[in-house]
């Protein structure tokens, strides 16, 4: 039987390689929940699955050559999948080349920004496809190359182990079961190789060893995937929280970020106290304000972000420093402010606009533009510094005089990006400002019936949960359709629609007043907040709220030109009213955002602590665990089994086909035609046993079977000579044999019973 060799190890080649395939396209698949939709799941699994291909294309070539092939196409497969509009016919050009340069430059801030499941950006799937790629490249060359399945599996083990981490629902069983099968194929299919080496072997019934090893290996392979999947489920401390929480950033530290979404509040579970502020006006009489941190001037049509996060471009000043030479005689704002926990950042919180600041580290960066003050070193614990602000409140009637026109924005110097909207921004948004607005007289009435559509005309709901989104009508969704969401999405969705009007707009981020206590606000991560910023010229950036459910503006005094009707403050009775503050912010409940076209921009304060409650809101402790979906699992058996009893059948008779069909010549067709006859008998259990001749097996078939007109006989002799004569098979010999061979199996099923030949059909074997 030594014809037969070669076949067999082409056959154990591909073998290996739909093994590392599957192991490619398991990892695709559990590292795609980091991205919100399908889309970018088909990407990574395409990713995969070309790069184990382009590697099995050159097995047999250097690793050297074999990497950098696998890099130039590396190249491509961005180009295709991640920057297609940069392509010429699909191949990379100079301008895919810069739009990989700055994705690179931007990985980094977005891996810090977004909170999974994020929507599929150009950083982050860039990253992510590279990881696949890189991942499927080594398990091909650990696995088949080095021989070394254990080591092969590992990049796929850490990606995947990386998205459990990052996801809040945690470790999911399904993809669990998916890529611990595709491991133990790894490694069965590199056993399989091992014994290999020995030499051909044999096993019962003429099959080869491997096909007799991995029937009880498949029995145990189950096992051990099922125990895996389902057993952690029953064990004593699932779901409970951990007994070392490393969660924290260490010595209660918290971290303030405008750029990360209010989805990475979510691992919460104690709000902390940020700083306290004492603030008075010039009457000496306590007043609230927004303590600012920063603003995001920059929509791309997928995210809000800022101009200039480090305020690179502004001037370093000296303390005490002068921050505006505004002459503007209007009342002022003192404020004194007292850090209360160490903060990862170095942005000063300050009422706007702020007019001078003195801190006792000496020095400040300010960019004049953003309104936004960095100290030289991130803010400790019981740091002190003073701030004097201006309270800038025109009247209705004076705003209603404010003219946007063109020629007035470019001669006060107002940058055009401040009332860009990208193309791909849907046409139905600028319809949706347009209708909310046409019976507003002056643009200030158009920003205020924006304002009041959100908070006042009842059709919008404030919630933490909401469920992310990233396709591209997002934004029209949620202003038409869900109209449910949280202060960044609001804010977001307010500062596209004022754009789209052509008046300069943008977010910032701070915090709401906090709980006050005489003239001392405390302010706390759930005080974390986001809110517009309107231009007006001859007054600047005038601040509107429009986040509904009772939550007021500060600055929304009886007859101001936030509430030009309705008098300041709200009842206790409403949410909110009781602190000022969003206590919902930093909370830990369940939260989504609009990705895609509503990008979170938000504050980031991560530490860990005790649940409780504050302010009438419940802070829950996430479930960081997973959860097994029992009913889910039992549909999806049920539908594999589904699918096995319909593609059984079709690849088994597939299979012998193209066996037959592949013959190179007459001895190898007849022998051929009798593996399949052999392989139809043991499904109806009449195959070949260990150690029986070709002639003992025609024996004991004639005893048992009812054969017609000595086919069987003709078989078995024609595949004796086959396989030992030095005679070689004519071509008519071997057709003959060939439909000796149909015509015998025919016989066998004849009488067989229906039970036996149903249960042949599903027999494990080819």
């Amino acid at each position: 039987m030594a014809a037969q060799q070669e076949p067999t190890s082409r056959a154990h080649r591909l073998l290996a390689l739909g093994a590392v395939g599957l192991l490619a396209a398991a990892t695709a698949i559990a590292f795609g929940r980091v991205f919100v939709g399908h889309g970018a799941t088909w990407k990574l699994l395409a990713a995969g699955l070309v790069s184990v291909a382009v590697a099995g294309l050159l097995e047999r070539r250097s690793l050297l050559l074999a990497t950098v092939v696998s890099a130039v196409c590396l190249l491509v497969a961005l180009a295709v999948l991640v920057f297609p509009q940069t392509t010429w016919a699909g191949l990379p050009t100079s301008e895919t080349l810069a739009a990989i340069r700055d994705a690179l430059g931007r990985v980094g801030e977005q891996a810090r920004v977004q909170v999974a499941p994020s929507a599929p950006l150009s950083p982050l799937l860039l990253a992510a496809v590279t990881a696949v790629w890189t991942a499927s490249f080594s398990a091909h060359a650990l696995a088949i190359r080095a021989g070394a399945p254990l080591l092969a599996v590992l990049p796929s083990v850490a990606l995947v182990g990386f998205t459990d981490t990052v996801m809040q629902d945690g470790a999911r069983p399904g993809y669990a079961l998916i890529l611990l099968s595709a491991v133990l194929f790894v490694c069965f299919v590199d056993g399989i190789r091992r014994i290999g080496h020995w030499g051909p072997m044999w096993g019962s019934r003429g099959r080869p060893l491997s096909a007799a090893t991995g029937h009880g290996a498949r029995r145990v392979a189950t096992l051990a995937v099922a125990v895996a999947v389902l057993v952690p489920g029953i064990l004593p401390g699932f779901h409970s929280v951990a007994l070392v929480d490393f969660s924290t950033t260490g010595n209660g530290q918290a971290r303030i970020d405008p750029f990360v979404s209010i989805k990475a509040q979510l691992q919460r579970r104690d709000p902390v106290d940020l700083f306290q502020v004492t603030s008075v006006d010039d009457r000496g009489d306590p007043r609230a304000a927004y303590w600012r941190l920063y603003a995001l001037d920059q929509f791309d049509g997928n995210t809000w972000r800022s101009s200039d996060p480090e305020a690179e471009r502004g001037r370093i000043l000296s303390m005490p420093a002068t921050l505006s030479t505004s002459s503007s005689s209007g009342p002022a704002l003192d404020q004194r402010y007292r850090v209360l926990t160490d903060f990862a950042t170095r942005w000063l919180p300050m009422a706007y606009p702020p007019q001078t600041v003195d801190v006792p580290f000496g020095m400040v960066r300010y960019d004049s533009d953003l309104t936004a003050a960095v100290a030289p070193d991130t803010l400790g614990e019981g740091d002190e510094y003073s701030v004097r602000s201006l309270v800038v409140s025109p009247t209705p009637e004076e705003l209603d005089a404010v003219s946007f026109a063109p020629s007035v924005l470019q001669g006060i110097g107002v940058p055009d990006e401040y009332t860009f909207v990208p193309d791909d921004v849907p046409l139905a948004v600028r319809e949706i400002a347009e209708a909310w607005t046409e019976n507003a007289s002056t643009p200030y009435r158009q920003v205020l019936a924006i304002q009041q559509r959100f908070t006042s005309s009842g059709d919008f709901r404030y919630s933490l949960d909401v469920r992310p989104k990233a396709d591209t009508n997002a934004l029209v969704d949620f202003l038409t359709k869900t109209r449910t969401g949280f202060c960044q999405q609001f804010a977001a969705a307010m500062a596209i629609l004022v754009r789209e009007l052509g008046i300069p707009a943008r977010v910032a981020v701070g915090f709401r007043p906090g709980s006050q206590s005489g003239d001392t606000f405390t302010v706390s991560t759930e005080d974390a907040h986001s809110w517009v910023e309107v231009l007006f010229p001859g007054y600047g950036w005038l601040p509107f709220e429009p986040t509904p459910g009772g939550w007021r503006s500060p600055l929304a005094t009886t007859g101001s030109y936030l509430s030009p009707e309705t008098p300041g403050g709200c009842p206790p009775s409403q949410p909110g009213c009781a602190t000022g503050g969003e206590t919902t912010v930093g909370s830990g409940s369940a939260g989504g955002s609009l990705t895609g076209k509503l990008q979170q921009v938000e504050l980031s304060i991560r530490d860990a602590g005790a649940q409780r409650r504050r302010g009438g809101f419940e802070t829950p402790v996430p479930d960081t665990g997973y959860s097994i979906p029992y009913r889910l699992l039992f549909l999806v058996l049920l539908a594999m089994a589904a699918l096995l009893l319909i593609a059984v059948p079709i690849v088994k008779a597939a299979w012998r086909r193209r066996t037959v069909r592949g013959a190179r010549d007459p001895d190898a067709l007849v022998l051929r035609a009798y593996r399949v006859f052999d392989g139809e008998a043991a499904d109806l259990g009449l195959g070949r046993a260990g150690g029986e001749t070709l002639a003992e097996h025609r024996d004991r078939l004639t005893d048992t079977v009812r054969f017609s007109d000595g086919h069987l006989d003709r078989l078995t002799t024609a595949a004796i000579r086959a396989a030992y004569s030095e005679r070689s098979t004519s071509e008519a010999e071997a057709r003959d044999a060939l439909r000796d061979a149909r015509t015998a199996i025919r016989d066998i099923r004849s009488d067989a019973g229906l039970v036996r030949r149903l249960r042949g059909v599903y027999r494990p074997g080819l």
